[in-house]
């Protein structure tokens, strides 16, 4: 699980560095990016305060509750495809910060960091319990059964899930209500103070 976990940051980190650098070759206008990132927060209304926590706290929920459902599919490292869609976003976030003349360096450190390490780690620990699940699926597949050193489809399925649930609800869930109380109601104030 932590070479998942690694592996998900550096992913999110390059595929994020690499949709801005993208953006600033294509050099699209701000209308263009704004688009597609209206279309993925379209379930999140424009409301303030505890409202918007809620909201912000469902929409990370349901990312995560994807993740977790393409693990289920035995096909591997298909629940990676929403880690590079939600870091492709990152960087078109920072781009429409660069082309409206902000410092995006300002708009990383107030705007995106103070909530986003916690709701990135959430988001890399589902990837790593989504893998561990993925690949426990597999295991118990007859081609995977032929591999004598593979003893993760001999597990019990009961204690196996048992354990991943634990890690989603006492580190995922907690960590993406925390992530959505700092982004709903402090990055906004942050991002004031510094006149973004």
């Amino acid at each position: 699980m932590r070479r998942t976990f690694i592996a998900a940051w550096l992913l999110i980190l390059c595929v994020a560095a690499l949709a801005f650098f993208a953006l600033q070759l294509w050099h699209p206008s701000a209308r263009q990016v704004m688009l597609p990132l209206r279309r993925a927060l379209s379930g999140i209304k424009p409301v303030s305060g505890i409202k918007l926590w809620g909201q912000i706290a469902w929409h990370n929920e349901l990312a995560v509750l994807i993740v977790l459902a393409l693990g289920l599919i035995p096909v591997p490292l298909l629940y990676w495809y929403n880690a590079v869609a939600t870091a492709a976003s990152i960087g078109m976030v920072i781009y429409v910060g660069a082309i409206a003349h902000q410092n995006i360096w300002l708009l990383i450190a107030t705007g995106l960091l103070p909530h986003g390490i916690i709701e990135l780690s959430c988001f890399a620990i589902t990837l790593g319990i989504a893998g561990e699940l993925n690949y426990y699926i597999r295991s118990r597949t007859h081609n995977m059964r032929n591999q004598k050193d593979d003893w993760v489809g001999q597990l019990p399925l009961r204690p196996f899930l048992y354990a991943l649930f634990r890690q989603y609800l006492f580190i995922v869930l907690p960590g993406l209500i925390i992530a959505g109380f700092i982004e709903a109601l402090i990055t906004p104030k942050l991002m004031h103070l510094v006149g973004i």
